[in-house]
């Protein structure tokens, strides 16, 4: 067993999808490319997020929604 701790590095932030099953681009500042993605507050209607078409970076990802117009926050790990 590690008795190191290893570090977290995570961000925080909000996305918009303007269209459904659209690739949204969504810059960060994670410094790496993200392991996840975590949903935490959909606007109050149900939808799902899911990876897009396009390779994601260490600056950006690309999501889809299953909804047009709804807003989230999303947890990059």
């Amino acid at each position: 067993m590690s008795t190191e701790s290893p570090s977290f590095n995570a961000h925080l932030l909000g996305a918009a999808f303007t269209a459904a099953a659209a690739d949204t681009s969504i810059s960060h500042d994670l410094g790496r490319i993200p392991l996840a993605v975590f949903v935490i507050r959909p606007d109050g209607r149900s939808a799902v997020i899911y990876k897009g078409a396009v390779a994601w970076t260490s600056t950006t990802i690309n999501l889809r929604s299953s909804v047009a117009g709804i807003s989230v926050s999303l947890l990059l790990v």
